[in-house]
């Protein structure tokens, strides 16, 4: 008996735990500028949750200045993981891109916060830093600094703008409910998260609009085993006890 005991005591050890599922919630997301260069001149605000940015002295209108949104997602995330989930749309990111006259943006950064959760119990807060640098160039050049010939392309109604995004943060992790996952920001995307851009050219007299995504990658654990692991310990059982049988028949 104590052999049949120890027996499977070893196969309940070499069972794998079953990966389950965990519902990852990123809630109440916002977002705030700061940090212009140059300092004057250069407007940071809120317009509800939206944080703008506003600079420069319209071309003909003065009151047309050019500027930054950045829009968190109003519904949050909401991820069942595993699989790995993503990409998934933190907020959106706008450059409304006017005819102005100085003060011209140089430099902001941006910070997106959230509240994060794992199957609603909150376990943290995300924290995320970006840089924009800003190259307003001179609408009349030909060629333009970027994109090519002026009049064409990105360039259709004067000389495209220039905006480089660096990121400050890696991969952040986050414990609770017995796993452990890790939200990674994949970065800034004008086609859903499938082509990742640290600079873009944005096109003149219009809105130009990019999206900031983040994945998601973890798991909980289970001591239940898996199903095809419980069909071979069930067969090893029944060999078990037949040979103990024919044993004590002896």
């Amino acid at each position: 008996m104590k052999t049949t005991r120890r027996l499977v005591g070893a196969l309940l050890a070499a069972i794998p735990a079953t990966a389950l599922a965990a519902t990852v919630q990123i809630i109440n997301i916002s977002a705030d500028w700061f940090n212009a260069v140059p300092g004057p001149g250069i407007t940071i605000s809120h317009s509800g949750s939206t944080a703008t940015v506003r600079w420069g002295v319209g071309d003909p209108n003065p009151a047309d200045q050019s500027g930054y949104n950045f829009t968190p997602n109003p519904a949050g995330i909401s991820a069942n993981v595993p699989p790995p989930g993503g990409p998934f749309d933190l907020g959106t990111f706008e450059h409304l891109n006017f005819p102005i006259f100085a003060p011209f943006l140089q430099s902001v950064d941006l910070m997106v916060t959230a509240d994060v959760l794992i199957n609603g119990n909150p376990v943290g807060t995300l924290n995320l830093v970006f840089d924009f640098t800003h190259d307003e160039t001179t609408n009349d050049l030909n060629p333009c600094p970027y994109g090519g010939a002026n009049g064409q392309g990105i360039n259709i109604n004067g000389c495209a703008d220039k905006v480089t995004v660096t990121s400050g943060g890696g991969p952040t992790d986050f414990s609770g409910g017995g796993g452990k996952f890790t939200l990674t920001t994949v970065g800034f995307s004008q086609n859903g998260g499938a082509t990742v851009m640290s600079n873009f050219l944005t096109i003149e007299n219009q809105n130009n609009v990019a999206d900031l995504f983040i994945s998601i990658t973890g798991s909980l654990q289970s001591e239940i085993p898996e199903p095809g692991s419980l069909v071979l310990i069930a067969i090893a059982l029944l060999g078990v006890v037949g040979v103990m049988r024919r044993r004590l028949q002896r």
